[in-house]
């Protein structure tokens, strides 16, 4: 809510996570056991991209702050990993609050989704301007451990896990 400045218009990415967080599936209930908590995380990612593929308008919105989009066509991509690229646009690389309360989103997610299934290797790639990189790298090797941290490309870093 903060990233719209307090109002949530109808329709909005805001308000599609508000619905779907109104279905009462805290965190609480999807952590609650391996195979089921992994079952409801797919489910509610589902959901998540349902909603959002119907509403362009909140589409376009995510897409204002970061694209994500499949990786598994990279060259970089380790056999039997999954991967995931995040395009960190200018919106969000100006904003430092709004890139801090992503980096926390992002490793919240991470560690959880690491203690539901953590047989699958999965890699992320961070597209990121030069001016927040040093933020970036230093955030995922405080939190994920910089064995798991890697600059690929001048403006690109890996993290695996």
């Amino acid at each position: 809510m903060s990233l719209q400045g307090g109002a949530t218009a109808a329709g909005s990415l805001v308000a599609i996570l508000q619905s779907i967080g109104a279905a009462g599936l805290t965190a609480g209930a999807t952590v609650g056991s391996g195979a089921a908590g992994a079952s409801v995380m797919g489910a509610l990612g589902k959901l998540f991209m349902e909603k959002l593929d119907a509403n362009p308008e909140g589409q376009a919105q995510l897409e204002e702050y970061v694209k994500i989009y499949d990786g598994d066509n990279n060259e970089s991509s380790e056999e039997g990993s999954s991967s995931v690229v995040f395009e960190i646009r200018d919106k969000l690389l100006i904003d430092d609050k709004a890139f801090d309360n992503f980096l926390e989103i992002f490793t919240l997610t991470c560690k959880t989704s690491k203690q539901l299934d953590n047989k699958t290797k999965k890699q992320f790639n961070f597209l990121v301007g030069i001016e927040k990189l040093d933020k970036l790298n230093d955030h995922l090797e405080n939190e994920f451990g910089p064995e798991n941290v890697s600059k690929v490309q001048p403006n690109t870093i890996v993290l695996n896990f």
